[in-house]
């Protein structure tokens, strides 16, 4: 069967281009023809590769993309090195399409897979984007399919009910990547089908997909990795503080995630290789689960900690969780149930993709 999956793989963002990698590798152990819909979303291109000029600047402020008008232009050449190093992923890992926009989805699959990553929140895009919900023209007999969508209550309460309903009633199958939000959205919509909980792609397949995954970057003495996806706006330099702490009393260097600099297989690389990691990113937690990595995921107390609050207890591994505020405790970490839990995840995940 020929798969286009859609999801936000253009973004300059690890955990995006990597779960839609993990994904295409999922739906091809399959026996499926999977690519990757090369959608030029709106607002992904306006902030994560702004033009230069007063016009794309204005887009920028139109999307309240503040930071980015800020930063980018002070950073040109880092900027460039960074489009590049995921442009490269792109052409290197990703079987793409050419470059479609709304109106020009190709219609010659005959699935298409919507997700993983935060295909329906609406904070990403400031709106629901229709392409995500299924809106576009396609063959009468193609199949449409969510796969772990990532969102939140909040949003998707945000979000015109009748919009969601009608949207989702053109699906074949639907699976969201948080159980509190499957459970929320069963009981809140009258859809066709059950909405199953899946794990991100980047769990759910075989970890051998990054065993090739190496890096020129990773030191050779012991080191903790960091990577602070959001900012801690209560104390911006507190998470630097936590990491620094930790790696004096574990005698380590402290590696920090840098786009300017560090490709997709960079990331992977140094978390696999990291004598710890220290993270507010879902997928950060993801790759430290994968390698069995000590792990000190960041609580802010703010509306995203779910994303991998609901991972880590439903794995039985709570205790990787960490109030920022508070010093990071080293303790031992087992990943024996961790990992028997993840398989048993890994399987039903499998299932759902196979009834495509």
């Amino acid at each position: 069967m020929k798969v286009g999956i859609l999801t936000v793989n253009r973004a300059i963002n690890v955990g995006a281009v990597l779960q839609a990698y993990a994904l295409q590798e999922l739906l091809r152990s399959l026996g499926h023809d999977a690519w990757v819909i090369n959608y030029l979303q709106p607002e992904v291109e306006a902030s994560n590769r702004p033009v230069l000029s007063f016009s794309g600047m204005m887009r920028l402020l139109v999307h309240g993309h503040l930071r980015s008008v800020y930063y980018y232009p002070r950073n040109i050449k880092g900027n460039r090195i960074r489009k590049g190093n995921f442009d490269n992923f792109l052409s290197v890992y990703l079987k793409c399409t050419p470059l479609c926009d709304k109106d020009s989805i190709p219609s010659d699959f005959d699935a298409y897979v919507i997700g993983s990553d935060q295909v329906w929140n609406w904070n990403i895009f400031h709106r629901q984007d229709p392409v995500f919900w299924g809106r576009f023209e396609r063959k009468p007999d193609s199949k449409l399919v969510s796969y772990a969508a990532s969102t939140s209550i909040e949003s998707l309460r945000k979000t015109n009910r009748a919009f969601i309903e009608e949207s989702l009633g053109n699906f074949s199958l639907l699976s969201v990547r948080e159980m509190p939000v499957a459970t929320f959205m069963n009981k809140e919509y009258n859809l066709p089908y059950r909405v199953e909980a899946n794990i991100d792609p980047t769990l759910a397949a075989n970890p051998v997909i990054w065993d090739s995954f190496e890096s020129t970057y990773v030191p050779n003495e012991p080191y903790i990795f960091v990577y602070a996806a959001r900012t801690y706006m209560k104390n911006p330099g507190l998470v630097r503080q936590r990491a620094q702490e930790l790696g004096a009393r574990m005698n380590c260097k402290v590696v920090y995630m840098s786009y300017g600099m560090h490709s997709p297989v960079d990331y992977v690389a140094l978390i696999k290789h990291a004598q710890a990691v220290v993270t507010s990113s879902f997928h950060g937690v993801a790759f430290s689960l994968i390698f069995n990595r000590p792990l000190f995921a960041l609580l802010y107390g703010d509306e995203q900690d779910y994303r991998y609050k609901d991972l880590l207890e439903t794995l039985g591994a709570s205790d990787r969780l960490f109030d920022i505020e508070k010093e990071l405790v080293i303790r031992s970490q087992e990943y024996e149930i961790v990992n028997s839990n993840l398989q048993l995840k890994r399987e039903v995940s499998l299932n759902y993709l196979k009834n495509i």
